[in-house]
This record gives C-alpha cells, sequence and structure tokens, in this order.
C-alpha cells in the first residue's frame, strides 16, 4: 500500500524513447480482478448468506431451500430490460411478473460513509452463528484501498475473473449432463425443493404405493450409450499446438467422467467443443441455450462491449442483384459458369482497391484489379453484342473505366 502511495504522489522517473527525455510517471489502481471468494477479501462485502450480492447489497432477493440447505438468488429478471419479454413470462420462470427495476450499486463515496466508523477486528476468530435475515451489516472489514485518495471515486473497483466463472459453469453443465453422483446438480435434493417451490410439476417426485418415491427423467437424461457418445467425441478432438492441453487424458469414456482439466481446457470446451457434442446427443430445445451459451462468454471476452451481440446477431438481409441485358435470368445466378456475368462499376473498384491496399501487398492489389478490369472490359464487350451495341461504343465506356 506504501508504494502505491508512493507512486500516486511523487510518481516514478521514466524514460520516454520517443521524445528522448525522462518524466515522473504517476500510477493508480482503478480495479481489482479476482474469483467470487477473492472479491470478499478485496472489498470487505461478505459474499456468503443472505446478501450475498455486491452489486444489489442490500436489496438481493433470496430463498431458503429447506431440502437441498442452500440460499439461493433467482430474481435475475430485474437486470433485463423494461420492456423485455421475459419478466412478464410467468409459464417458464417462477409464475410471477418481474416489474421490479435493477439497483443501484454503491458508489465509493457511500461506501466510505457507512465504513466510517467499523472496527477492523483481525486475527483468528471464533465460529459465528448463521446470520439473522434482518442483519443489517453484511460488511467484514473496511477495504485497504480506501486509503489511497482517489479509491472512493473509481467507478468500478472490482470485477470478477471470467475465466473462473466460465470453469465453474462448464464444470456443473458436465457434471449434470452425465449424471455424476454426488456432483450433480439434479439431485433428490433438488427435486424435492421444486415442490416445496411450487414450480415444474413434470420433474418433482412422484410417490408410488409402497412409499417410495419415483424419479421422473428431464430433458436432458441421456442414456448410456449418449454419454459414451459425448465423451468420445471429447476424447478424439484434434486441436491446434497451445490452444488446450491433452484432453483425452481428461476423459474417461468407460467411466464417462470428464475430469483434471484447467481453466483454460474449460474455456476452449466450453467455446468449441460443447456446441458440437450437444447438438448430436440433446434435443434441440435443450441443446439450443447450452449452444448460445458459448457465443455469451465469447462475448464477454471479446472486445464488444454488447455480450448479447454474439448470442443474438441480427438478420441477415438478402443482397438484391439488379440485372441487366437481354437474355439474362434470375435462375441463371444458380449455374456455376453464369456466376461471372456481372459488370463491375468504377465504384466498385475504387472500394475494393481501398479495401485491398489496408491489407494485401501493392503489387497484389495491383494484379487482382488488372484481373478485375479484363473482365469488366471482356463482360462489357459480351453484353453490348447482347444489346447490340457499336464497338464505338462499348470501347468508350470501356476507356473511360480506365482513366477512372
Amino acid at each position: 500500500m506504501k508504494d502505491l502511495k508512493d507512486l500516486w504522489e511523487f510518481g516514478l522517473e521514466t524514460y520516454d524513447a520517443s521524445t528522448n527525455q525522462r518524466f515522473d510517471m504517476h500510477v493508480a489502481l482503478m480495479t481489482t480482478v479476482s474469483d467470487f471468494p477473492g472479491y470478499e477479501m478485496l472489498s470487505g462485502w461478505s459474499t456468503k448468506g443472505y446478501l450475498a450480492c455486491p452489486e444489489c447489497h442490500y436489496e438481493t432477493d433470496f430463498e431458503w431451500l429447506p431440502c437441498s440447505g442452500k440460499t439461493v438468488y433467482r430474481a435475475n429478471r430485474k437486470f433485463l430490460d423494461p420492456s423485455h419479454p421475459w419478466r412478464h413470462d410467468k409459464r417458464n420462470f417462477d409464475g410471477k411478473l418481474k416489474e421490479r427495476c435493477q439497483p443501484i450499486p454503491l458508489n465509493g463515496i457511500d461506501v466510505e460513509y457507512m465504513l466510517r466508523d467499523f472496527p477492523n477486528a483481525f486475527g483468528k476468530k471464533q465460529k459465528q452463528p448463521r446470520r439473522d435475515v434482518d442483519d443489517p451489516n453484511p460488511w467484514r472489514k473496511i477495504p485497504i484501498f480506501f486509503e489511497l485518495p482517489y479509491w472512493k471515486h473509481c467507478s468500478n473497483r472490482h470485477n470478477l475473473d471470467v475465466m473462473h466463472i466460465e470453469k465453474i459453469f462448464f464444470d456443473n453443465i458436465i457434471r449434470t449432463l452425465l449424471d455424476i453422483s454426488l456432483k450433480t446438480k439434479d439431485n433428490l435434493s433438488a427435486r424435492r425443493d421444486l415442490v416445496e417451490l411450487n414450480l415444474m410439476p413434470e420433474l418433482q417426485l412422484i410417490e408410488l404405493e409402497d412409499g417410495s418415491e419415483e424419479f421422473p427423467r428431464s430433458r436432458f437424461w441421456m442414456s448410456l450409450e449418449q454419454k459414451r457418445k459425448f465423451c468420445q467425441v471429447i476424447k478424439n478432438s484434434k486441436l491446434p499446438q497451445g490452444y488446450a492441453s491433452n484432453l483425452s487424458r481428461c476423459v474417461q469414456v468407460g467411466e464417462r467422467k470428464i475430469a483434471g482439466y484447467k481453466s483454460q481446457d474449460a474455456l476452449f470446451m466450453m467455446n468449441y467443443l460443447l456446441p458440437i457434442v450437444v447438438k448430436t446427443t440433446l434435443p434441440k430445445d435443450v441443446a439450443s441455450p447450452l449452444i448460445r451459451l458459448s457465443p455469451f462468454f465469447k462475448g464477454i471476452c471479446s472486445n464488444s462491449n454488447d455480450p448479447y451481440s454474439e448470442v443474438i446477431p441480427e438478420p441477415k438481409r438478402k443482397s438484391r442483384v439488379r440485372l441487366q441485358g437481354k437474355g439474362v435470368k434470375k435462375s441463371n445466378l444458380k449455374k456455376k459458369e453464369n456466376k461471372s456475368d456481372f459488370i463491375f462499376l468504377a465504384e466498385f473498384l475504387e472500394n475494393m482497391q481501398a479495401q485491398l491496399v489496408q491489407q494485401l501487398a501493392p503489387s497484389v492489389t495491383n494484379a487482382i484489379l488488372t484481373q478485375l478490369r479484363d473482365a469488366n472490359i471482356f463482360l462489357l464487350t459480351k453484353m453490348g453484342n447482347l444489346l447490340n451495341l457499336e464497338p464505338q461504343s462499348i470501347r468508350c465506356m470501356a476507356s473511360k473505366m480506365e482513366m477512372k
């Protein structure tokens, strides 16, 4: 912390090679990146219990699952746009409308004011009992970063590591699809919680006459042969060098398990292999949302500001082609030999030249444009013969295009 203060107040003498001068470079810490347990250590906000969401803070919506013994946070539709159709979808969610707006996150000035008299008690502590629902104090300490004079003015002080989150997502998806014992999320306690919450009656446990309970099959249930196929596809995948580790050692086809992979391996399988595997083994209504998860995580890791742009691309518009001359029909475009029967206008050549100059060497650009001009003159002659134009008119048009 002392080094961060000195770098902000006094700076560090640095050499600028472009101007051949030295200057004092001041440094500021703008944000931190960590996993969710590390978020608690850096921010001081408890990431466990009833108010575990740092963004929703005191407005966190939570539910206690009595059978699973967990606290869940299902009110995620409040982060959608007010006009989003999922806000009014009762059937596929909890049977309620969601009209509540997104909570406003606490800024640094508010946090500093709230923790002005908070006692920092470090060291080994006795285990505290479970906090009450109405406990107004989810803070654990005053973050040391508030000793920096500019920290309270930072708008985005803490961030989560997307690779860690993506690995957790992939772990839960794989364990649930392959029905790995003691690790799947579709277990007996989860089915009993559905009865308590009165959700998804088709998946709730069915009591039989002898007192036992029947476990209904879910839509993502796979047979043993499908699970082997699922694992075999990942095991036999051939990857470019450096993209991921040896995934074949992580796949056990006989036991139908995938384990021992790292975060980089999970990122690669989530983005590239999982869409291929689920499309060949699962029904369309189950595979579709899993496939859309891949571009969503790609959008988060890309330079795009909107991750949903990768998931829901803009609709493609069909290009319109104007056909000129006698004997030229729209059906001819489907024939391979007639795909070159277009006239490249001078504006097209100019735009093509501007794009090619930026990407290719000038010699390659000139060669390509020369071929396009030759093709243009040939097509002008061909179309002139079809339209019964005089050769002088055709040469005049070609010379004008050469001058441009």
